[in-house]
């Protein structure tokens, strides 16, 4: 169960950081899934942070 939660959790982070990188500098998309992809894994990293103190 915590795994979904931090799963969804960096998904979440990842697609709203994205969309506010890609209104603020206008990058292409190849650079976009490059940037959405490192969001994924730094939303993953902060999840594992903030589940596993609440549990």
């Amino acid at each position: 169960m915590k795994e979904i939660k931090i799963f969804i959790f960096s998904i979440v982070f990842a697609v709203i950081l994205s969309f506010i990188f890609r209104q603020i500098l206008d990058v292409s998309i190849h650079l976009n899934v490059l940037v959405s992809v490192s969001f994924v894994f730094i939303g993953s990293m902060i999840g594992k942070k903030l589940f596993s103190k609440s549990n």
